[in-house]
């Protein structure tokens, strides 16, 4: 859970400040207009907020699995199926697509908040103090992120340069600093995830 955390928290963020920039870049050419670009920016948005939920389920379903309960992630995940469903009606009236999206979301949310509930019961606290203190460190890392790459995103505009490569290489920029941004806070606080990180990534002597 705590790689998890380290992983998804700033992906999610990531997605949400740069989903203008990324869409444009990757997919504005042709028949796919400027307004398709937005549209598919708030899609992407609303999908992106369901990426730690998403992630944490199949872990989540794994641990019951180690359990011998098969049955348990099944019965949740038919659920939130219904509740997915619900909320698609309720929510793709004002919101169109973007309901939707914000629907497989909620869904999944609920999924893994179920999930946990019942594991907790089950096998004890897991999402103990070591899994509260890597949330903080993530949170804390990626809140400076995308402050940064909203503030740096108010003077340089991806979407008004000229040329595809340059407007990839900006925004690979963006991406790489605020990535930067991100390792660098983790590291004033002592990420042991981080450290981790390093220590795969350092060759064997």
């Amino acid at each position: 859970m705590r790689l998890l955390l380290f992983v998804t928290v700033p992906a999610t963020l990531g997605l949400i400040v740069l989903r203008v920039p990324i869409i444009h870049v990757l997919f504005e050419r042709g028949r796919f207009t400027r307004e398709d670009t937005f549209l598919t920016a708030s899609a992407l948005a609303y999908y992106a907020i369901g990426l730690l939920p998403f992630a944490a389920v199949n872990i989540q379903a794994t641990a019951f699995y180690a359990h011998r309960d098969t049955r348990t992630p099944v019965k949740v995940a038919a659920l939130t199926f219904f509740l997915h469903l619900g909320l698609n009606f309720l929510l793709r009236g004002p919101m169109k697509h973007s309901g939707i999206a914000l629907s497989t979301s909620i869904s999944a949310l609920a999924d893994s908040a179920l999930l946990a509930w019942m594991l907790r019961r089950r096998a004890g606290e897991y999402l103990d103090a070591p899994v509260v203190r890597s949330a903080w460190h993530t949170l804390v890392a990626g809140g400076a992120m995308g402050a940064a790459l909203l503030l740096v995103g108010r003077s340089v505009d991806v979407l008004a340069l000229h040329g595809i490569l340059a407007k990839a290489a900006v925004l690979s920029g963006l991406i790489a600093g605020g990535g930067a941004i991100y390792f660098a806070v983790l590291a004033a606080l002592g990420s042991e995830e981080l450290r981790l990180l390093v220590s795969v990534m350092r060759p064997a002597r």
